[in-house]
């Protein structure tokens, strides 16, 4: 398997790391790109993906696009990593009031069910 990028150990130049399954465990293997400079290589790590989603699924299937939220590879920017809170919101869409009304038609539906299955002698397992 390969490990995502924002997993490689930059100052150490490691450009890709995968874990080999040996037959009683796994070992990591790094490929690591020699370089004389101790000091972050920003042409060996641009940005990354950042691992949060960039809109919503209504968004989405709404049609938009969004370029992907990014993070950057430095060490040093280390604290600038975060990504955008306002990428996505937790919105209700129904209130308890709407929920539990909801349940209720459906217990009814399904009280109506398990009777036509019962009256054609089909057996309904409990729950």
């Amino acid at each position: 398997a390969m490990l995502p990028k924002r997993g490689m150990d930059v100052m150490k130049c490691e450009v890709a790391r995968m874990l080999k399954l040996t037959s009683n465990s796994v070992e990591p293997l790094s490929f690591i790109c020699p370089r004389k400079s101790d000091l972050f290589q920003d042409d060996l790590f641009p940005d990354c993906y950042a691992g949060k989603p960039a809109m919503s699924a209504d968004e989405f299937f709404e049609g938009k696009n969004k370029k992907p939220i990014l993070m950057s590879m430095d060490p040093a920017k280390a604290g600038s990593n975060k990504p955008a809170a306002a990428a996505s919101s937790f919105k209700v869409a129904k209130s308890p009031k709407q929920l539990q009304d909801e349940v209720d038609k459906l217990n009814v539906y399904v009280e109506k069910l398990i009777s036509t299955l019962e009256k054609n002698n089909i057996k309904v397992p409990e729950p």
